[in-house]
């Protein structure tokens, strides 16, 4: 491999992570071992045993892993839905909130992410993704009240839930929380902080991608040959403000822990997704609204057209943060959390 060869590598390899970490694209599977080994981070204190572990087969067959605090406080679920290239460890300050204060917490990971199965690369789409939710819903039915809550990618499950099953949307959910999401057009407004190459990447980036899941060792030696310049890319384009070097190496292992092919086959559905209609089923749910003003992948403008079409919701503009709301200012978020659901 040449030297001009080498660098184009790591240049892509360090964008590409970059990006994914704001939610855009990822690099293949690298084992948790090797990252905490990579980042001198102990990433087992972001890990909070679940009460109860469950498989909730989805409509096509793929097994989608479930977690559940407190199974038995059946009188309220909150249910949350991790975005992009992330898993349900992105919740870890909401979930310890949540559970702490006695209401049964449902997590999962969307298919092809964190410990859920990969279904066939032809599946991926929010349409896939708001169908799994249904099935997790049905399986998870405590039969009190619910609510929804969706981070970025989770957030348009949440909303394409609303256009395919619109009844189960009024008669269960309760309460709704869209944090760091859009109602659509991203293709237009995504750039990963590239300006106007942005367009450029957005259309050639699943090609690309795919290509690169078929070298997952090459992949895996650009990323650890150029991981300061990953890092570097993370903190910039994830995050709004100061956040802690853990944060950064959990957000970095998340991202890494989702394969190539999962991210190529969801990209277009994303940069295509269109809610109008699905958030009809939520008008007149109580709802909070939540985004960072310095989100760099969903400028902070979807949330105000968001909160517009929703009569019943709150917005919440939160200074010092990026996309990654949870885990940037998780005080905030739970704070919204627990009004809207004590509320």
């Amino acid at each position: 491999m040449s030297a001009l060869t080498r660098g184009v590598g790591i240049g892509v390899g360090a964008l590409v992570a970059g990006a994914a970490a704001a939610g855009g694209y990822a690099i293949d599977r690298v084992r948790r071992e090797h990252r905490a080994e990579l980042d001198g981070v102990d990433l087992t204190r972001f890990v909070v045993p679940a009460d109860d572990e469950r498989v909730v087969v989805a409509d096509d067959g793929v097994p989608l892993h479930v977690e559940v605090d407190n199974p038995d406080a059946t009188e309220h679920t909150v249910l949350l839905s991790h975005g992009f290239t992330q898993n349900l460890q992105v919740w870890v300050k909401q979930r310890r909130a949540l559970r702490d204060k006695g209401y049964r917490v449902v997590l999962w990971d969307q298919r092809g992410h964190g410990r859920s199965a990969e279904g066939e690369p032809s599946s991926y789409s929010v349409a896939t993704t708001a169908n799994d939710l249904r099935a997790v819903v049905e399986a998870t039915d405590g039969g009190g009240e619910l609510t929804l809550v969706g981070h970025s990618m989770g957030g348009m499950s949440m909303m394409v839930l609303g256009e395919t099953n619109p009844d189960l949307v009024k008669e269960r959910v309760s309460r709704a929380a869209f944090i760091s999401t859009s109602t659509g057009d991203l293709s237009q407004v995504v750039n990963w902080g590239l300006g106007r190459f942005g367009g450029v990447v957005n259309s050639v980036a699943p090609g690309a991608l795919n290509s690169l899941a078929q070298r997952q060792d090459w992949v895996d030696w650009t990323r650890h040959t150029g991981r300061d310049v990953e890092r570097l890319i993370v903190n910039q384009l994830a995050f709004g403000g100061e956040t802690t070097p853990e944060v950064i190496a959990l957000t970095s292992d998340m991202i890494a822990r989702t394969r190539l092919t999962v991210v190529a086959g969801l990209m277009p559905s994303l940069l295509k997704h269109d809610a109008a209609v699905g958030l009809l089923a939520y008008g007149k749910t109580p709802a909070v609204v939540m985004h960072g003003v310095g989100d760099k992948v969903i400028p902070v403008e979807h949330a105000r057209l968001l909160a517009k079409a929703l009569p019943y919701s709150d917005l919440v503009i939160v200074e010092h943060a990026g996309h990654m709301l949870p885990l940037e200012q998780p005080q905030i978020v739970n704070e919204q959390l627990l009004s809207l659901i004590d509320g």
